[in-house]
């Protein structure tokens, strides 16, 4: 094989089961009439960051049901302009709870997020709507039923992705030496 041509694959499993990204918030009017704005996570964001740690992930708000931790989180524009709190988590599957979750989530029964904030600043906007505008992020959870109908979780991750991909770059490698 010409390794100018077709260059060393390698191969590795980077996939784990239990990761996911998604919407944690997002500036829609939420079901209390609420609306996180652009930024008001940045100080919470800096603090965690500098702390060396993200917050953790909740089954439901239930503060004794940890499934997971938050690995990445950062405030974004959507491509329809609007913004969102976007993370990507890993839950904990070693946990009973987790492994519970993770079903739910790869079953499509619950696909939904939900943050615990304490708010720090906020304003009534004209509509009467309360716009937060600085909250201090306490954890992020799997939810049935949000505030926010648009917080939800995008992608998933899963050994059988992991190992539906190593077959595909194997079979690639193997048409490769063929050539």
């Amino acid at each position: 094989m010409n390794d100018t041509l077709y260059p060393q694959l390698k191969v590795e499993n980077v996939v784990e089961a239990g990761e996911f990204s998604g919407y944690a918030s997002t500036d829609c009017v939420d079901k209390h009439g609420e609306r996180i704005v652009y930024g008001a996570f940045s100080k919470s964001i800096a603090w965690w960051k500098g702390k060396r740690r993200y917050p953790p992930i909740l089954w439901q708000h239930k503060q004794e049901e940890v499934i997971g931790c938050i690995t990445h989180m950062e405030e974004v524009r959507m491509a329809n302009g609007r913004s969102a709190l976007r993370i990507r988590g890993k839950l904990l599957l070693s946990l009973e709870k987790a492994k519970e979750a993770y079903i739910l989530i790869k079953s499509n029964i619950v696909k939904t997020l939900s943050v615990g904030i304490n708010i720090k600043r906020s304003k009534v906007n004209s509509e009467g709507v309360r716009e937060l505008l600085e909250v201090d992020l306490r954890e992020c959870s799997v939810v049935t039923d949000p505030a926010n109908e648009e917080a939800e979780i995008l992608e998933y991750k899963s050994k059988n992705a992991a190992n539906d991909i190593l077959k595909s770059a194997e079979k690639v490698k193997k048409l490769l030496r063929q050539k």
